[in-house]
């Protein structure tokens, strides 16, 4: 993939999370710095280095360092890699609101550890599980952020 493709994908990730930070509920409680205040700060940072990144690779200055070593070649399957990091991403993105937190959070961390190997066994879905609710733990009912519903048992008794 050359520089000016992926300046086009960083464009797309740049806005699929500024989106996010926007859909991040307003904390009930009044906060000086508020729910949204570091993922706006991290997504602006990132916009920022991303613009960086694009202009220097329309310009033609992008660096790349796989042409640093002429001995050294990218890891194969770097399609199939991105395919399994970008969906469990958007895993978590879509998921969240039916699934709720746990079962999203666990597909999404799931897709992402695909992505650097781990196989997809029992082992991996007990850890992610595990992860993700510590995550939940540690920000909905402790930090007060509302990730909502860590299971919407609510959605799925009223169903049947």
């Amino acid at each position: 993939m050359n520089a000016r493709r992926f300046s086009l994908i960083l464009i797309a990730v740049c806005v699929v999370a500024i989106m996010q930070v926007f859909a991040i509920p307003e904390s009930p409680m009044y906060a000086v710095v508020g729910a949204t205040f570091v993922p706006a700060a991290v997504v602006g940072l990132f916009a920022v280095c991303a613009v960086i990144y694009i202009i220097s690779a329309f310009r033609g200055a992008a660096p790349d360092a796989a042409l640093d070593n002429a001995d050294e070649k990218p890891l194969e399957g770097a399609i199939r890699r991105f395919a399994w990091f970008s969906g469990g991403c958007a895993a978590m993105a879509l998921l969240v609101q039916p699934l709720g937190f746990l079962l999203a959070g666990t597909v999404a961390a799931t897709g992402i550890a695909r992505a650097f190997d781990a196989s997809l066994g029992l082992r991996t879905l007990l850890i992610c599980s595990a992860i993700t609710l510590s995550f939940w733990l540690l920000f909905d009912p402790i930090l007060n952020v509302d990730l909502g519903p860590v299971i919407p048992l609510s959605r799925w008794l009223s169903a049947g």
